[in-house]
């Protein structure tokens, strides 16, 4: 309990005490209209905490020149927003180095496939049997789709970095329908 203690030992530090100090002045001139301050304070079995302080001026004649001030412990609210801050900072970190890999990944991905469409390009110009020549496009058709899935997924992790950049570019919807049916 504070209630035993002279006020002037209630805070934690020389700068938390001029800092109240400074702003009750201000409302006991009439500056500002209430005090409204979040200061360390120290309780009577010596540990520290954080407190809201809070302080309306006396409307009478007799009490003029003081407050009514109000401390309340928000200690729980100070390290609920600290471990909110220390969850946010991993959560950003967790995205930085997943959009890390995926970067990584895309380009440990695509070299081999660019290798498997070109090849498979070569072959579909190469005169097979008819059974390999479907094979063959099917290869092809299907590692230029990964490609494209591949991009939109670093699309999407572009998005979420902020760093996509659009372009202009025309669509063949005839072969893109051609392609789905």
């Amino acid at each position: 309990s504070m209630t035993t203690m002279h006020a002037s030992s209630w805070y934690a530090s020389a700068a938390a005490r001029a800092g109240v100090e400074s702003e009750t002045a201000e409302v006991t001139a009439g500056r500002r209209r209430e005090l409204r301050h979040e200061v360390e304070l120290r309780r009577a079995d010596g540990s520290v905490f954080w407190a809201r302080m809070t302080g309306l001026p006396f409307n009478s004649r007799l009490m003029q020149g003081h407050l009514l001030k109000i401390v309340e412990d928000i200690s729980l609210e100070r390290a609920a927003a600290a471990t909110m801050r220390e969850a946010k900072e991993q959560a950003e970190a967790a995205n930085r180095a997943k959009s890390t890999f995926l970067a990584v990944m895309s380009h440990e991905i695509r070299t081999p496939l660019n290798g498997i469409i070109g090849m498979s390009e070569l072959l579909t110009h190469e005169a097979l049997p008819p059974q390999s020549s479907e094979a063959v496009r099917i290869v092809n058709s299907s590692a230029i789709n990964l490609m494209s899935l591949i991009d939109d997924i670093l699309d999407f992790s572009k998005i979420e970095a902020d760093r996509l950049e659009l372009e202009q570019a025309p669509v063949p919807f005839t072969r893109l329908v051609e392609g789905v049916c």
